[in-house]
């Protein structure tokens, strides 16, 4: 054997067989890691479904709090519902608004009455012909929501999936009816929305994924790769395995459902995440591997005393890499799929960089939208407890950009984002975004003073050649302060949009820009004498209510557009019932009106085709007749459990609010506090003959004992078994 062929054959038993048995330890490892992350996985997924039912629990107990409200029971037999009605449903919404914020999951609490079609969130009052708008948001059908409020057949709380109209996942939907006494009537209806991203929300980062497949195996939430694994489970049966989605391979487990919301909750993690400590490594022995290949060729051939035919003899034996068939002939061939190989490698490491840098983008702005509560996503930009401040900059005149074309705003977008970045962020630390079609937002560090933003803001104009505005928002200290700052900020410009108010080119304060001192005014006495001019059938005198509202409550430019837009629709919400119901449909057109003018004008030509009639006022009876009529209907009557002070005005030809006002002034108490009155004593009088709390409940008009108990607290200051024993 000749001299190189055996240092060839040394050379390989002594150095490559030991780098063989490296590479197999590694990969060895990888399957370890592998088991480990299933195991990481499982014990995450159960926590996970442990958070859900105590969500789900918690929704339960909130709904048995929630039927049991005064205001509930008072109106949920009634057909129709007076203005009066509805000023009264405001402590209902506050109650409402409290449990919604039980939980950050929460996303809407909801009370339907069956028997007048009137919806009430978290939110507002909706009219049944507005019980639309009550759902825009969440972006699900209002039907599929009431349905699922009053589908439930029974008295327990019920849970089910509601999915959106545009397909992008759904919500869990808790509800629970309230019956009569004979649970045979349905009141009303209660429900709390809720939202699995938010209840979850921590499991959502850059490597990691959490979704939910519904009974049926098909996506109720969660990242899209979802999708994906629930065609893996339907083939193979496997709660664990690997998927290759967008050239990138995920790790995911699904968790069997055993739970009340009968959902299967999975995880994905991204394969390079965990392996990437692992591919150094593999990269390390695969170099060592083609450098000792190298310098043992090149002995080889340095003692042989030969220059080709070692070569000749080993390069048939390299398999190429490039694709092409055959072997290699040559050493050119050879060192040029070298240099390949490593542009491919550089190619693929600038992609990655750049992958990550639209992560970090994306995370920072669902940050700031309020998607998720996690500000590590600034930590990489700007330091906790340092100074910073949010900047919104925008062409002052956008509208020569659009004219140009989309092409010129975007080059001039890319334009305006160099230029800040060079001015601001040159020797501070901070962060650029483009959002939207015509701004660019700035987070920079340590420029807190407005004359310094102002002389920066002024240099990125003449960069740019555009006169710009940029909204500033007021000093932030803490990294959890940049949702709120970015809030003043948005709010400022969507203000300047709605009232069609040109800013001129410059530094402004958010803060300044919103200043609302008169954040309520008189609105609810206004709305009340508009309800009051519309019962009465007096067109006139609502015209000139609705100019006061529209003048003191609604034109004024320091109030925020959402206020505006919600007094725009209470004030519809009272002028439907007298609209005819082609005319209905146009309410979302005035709420939803894009500038201030074109609002007024809808709501101008609406009270215009409203439909009013004047009522004739008939004399007044006298106030000894009135009382005795009232007492004498409710003496008789009180037994009935649907008796109410609606029916009694209904039953005696007379107008509730009318009523209910002479019959305070004559006797210094309401209607309700008489037939309670009238009920207690009769519940008195069986109390002490022997009945028990739930006969006498029955045999009074109350229906159950907890309604009976709740009377004694308010009226006699103590419970029924607190009488007995006195007694």
């Amino acid at each position: 054997m000749k001299l190189y062929q055996r240092f060839l054959a040394s050379y390989l038993c002594v150095c490559l067989i030991p780098l063989a048995f490296s590479l197999i330890v590694v990969f060895n490892l990888q399957q370890e890691i592998q088991k480990s992350i299933g195991k990481d996985q499982e014990t995450t997924l159960r926590n996970a479904q442990s958070n859900l039912e105590s969500c789900l629990v918690d929704a339960s107990n909130t709904l048995d709090l929630l039927s049991q409200n005064e205001v509930l029971e008072n109106l949920a037999l009634r057909e129709t519902l007076t203005g009066e009605d509805l000023y009264k449903l405001k402590g209902l919404i506050q109650t409402l608004s409290v449990a919604n914020e039980r939980h950050p999951s929460y996303i809407r609490s909801f009370v339907y009455f069956p028997r007048s079609g009137y919806l009430v969130s978290s939110k507002s009052t909706y009219h049944p012909a507005l019980a639309g708008m009550a759902t825009w948001d969440l972006g699900i059908d209002y039907e599929t929501l009431r349905d699922g409020l009053v589908g439930n057949g029974g008295v327990d709380v019920a849970v089910r999936t509601l999915y959106r109209q545009d397909g992008n996942g759904g919500y869990l939907l808790v509800s629970k009816n309230w019956y009569d006494s004979r649970y045979q009537t349905v009141y009303a209806s209660l429900g709390i929305v809720i939202q699995l991203e938010k209840e979850e929300s921590f499991l959502n980062t850059s490597t990691t994924s959490m979704f939910a497949l519904d009974a049926d195996g098909s996506l109720f939430c969660g990242t899209q790769y979802g999708e994906e694994v629930a065609r893996r489970l339907e083939e193979t049966g496997q709660n664990q395995g690997k998927i290759r989605v967008s050239g990138e391979t995920w790790l995911y487990s699904v968790y069997p459902a055993q739970s009340i919301s009968n959902l299967r909750y999975g995880l994905l993690m991204l394969s390079s995440a965990y392996y990437r400590t692992l591919y150094p490594v593999l990269w390390q022995l695969a170099v060592e591997l083609l450098v000792m290949l190298g310098v043992g060729i090149a002995l080889a051939v340095f003692f042989s005393r030969r220059t080709w035919s070692p070569i000749e003899r080993v390069l048939p034996f390299v398999e190429k890499s490039s694709g092409r068939e055959g072997d290699y002939h040559s050493l050119k061939e050879f060192s040029q799929d070298l240099m390949d190989f490593v542009q491919e490698k550089e190619r693929l490491l600038e992609q990655l960089v750049q992958s990550e840098e639209r992560d970090h983008s994306l995370a920072l702005w669902r940050y700031l939208l309020g998607f998720t509560q996690d500000s590590s996503c600034l930590s990489r930009y700007l330091e906790e407890n340092q100074p910073y401040r949010l900047l919104a900059f925008c062409p002052a005149q956008p509208e020569s950009l659009s004219q140009e074309g989309t092409e010129d705003m975007r080059a001039f977008l890319e334009e305006l984002y160099k230029a800040l970045e060079q001015v601001f962020l040159d020797r501070q630390d901070g962060v650029c975004l483009t959002i939207g079609a015509s701004t660019v937002l700035v987070l920079v560090q340590n420029v807190v003073d407005m004359e310094e933003i102002r002389q920066k803001a002024e240099q990125t104009q003449q960069k740019t050649g555009q006169p710009l505005i940029c909204y500033v928002s007021d000093v932030c200290s803490g990294l959890a302060e940049a949702p709120e700052a970015w809030d003043w900020v948005k709010r400022a410009c969507d203000r300047d949009s709605f009232w069609e108010h040109t800013r001129k080119p410059g530094v402004w304060l958010a803060q300044e820009v919103l200043e609302y001192p008169g954040y309520f005014e008189d609105f609810a006495l206004h709305r009340k004498q508009f309800v009051s001019a519309l019962t009465t059938g007096k067109l006139e005198k609502a015209q000139r209510t609705l100019d006061t509202i529209w003048g003191q409550d609604m034109q004024n430019a320091s109030l925020p557009v959402e206020i505006i837009r919600h007094r725009c629709g209470n004030v519809v919400e009272a002028l439907l019932p007298y609209l005819e119901e082609e005319e209905r449909p146009a309410a979302m057109k005035v709420i939803s009106a894009p500038t201030v003018q074109e609002m007024k004008k809808e709501l101008h030509a609406m009270l215009q085709k409203a439909q009013l009639r004047e009522q004739q006022e008939q004399p007044e009876e006298k106030g000894s007749q009135l009382v005795a009529q009232v007492q004498e209907y409710i003496r008789k009557n009180y037994q009935d459990p649907f008796l109410n002070v609606s029916l009694i005005a209904d039953r005696l030809n007379r107008n509730l609010s009318t009523l209910s006002h002479q019959y305070k002034d004559l006797t210094g108490h309401g209607l309700l506090e008489e037939l309670h009155t009238v009920r207690l004593e009769a519940a008195k009088r069986l109390l002490k003959q022997g009945k028990t709390v739930r006969e006498t409940a029955e045999l009074t008009g109350y229906g159950d004992s907890r309604a009976l108990i709740r009377a004694f607290k308010r009226y006699e200051g103590s419970t029924p078994g607190q009488f007995i024993d006195k007694k």
